[in-house]
């Protein structure tokens, strides 16, 4: 079971568990599919807390 990312170490273990499906994405309709975008999307929304993207890039 999956579980929110809490802090920096989380987010690490978070990104050396996903890392592996980079090298062999999952056929769609799996449940190793599954679990890559849950751990994608995880990782996107802690991202998105914690290293905010600006806006105008300068």
């Amino acid at each position: 079971m999956l579980k929110e990312i809490a802090n920096d170490s989380d987010y690490r273990a978070m990104l050396s568990a996903v890392r592996p499906f980079f090298d062999h994405e999952p056929e769609d309709g799996t449940a190793d599919a599954l679990e890559f975008d849950r751990l994608v999307a995880l990782l996107e929304h802690y991202e998105a807390l914690h290293f905010p993207v600006t806006g105008n890039g300068a």
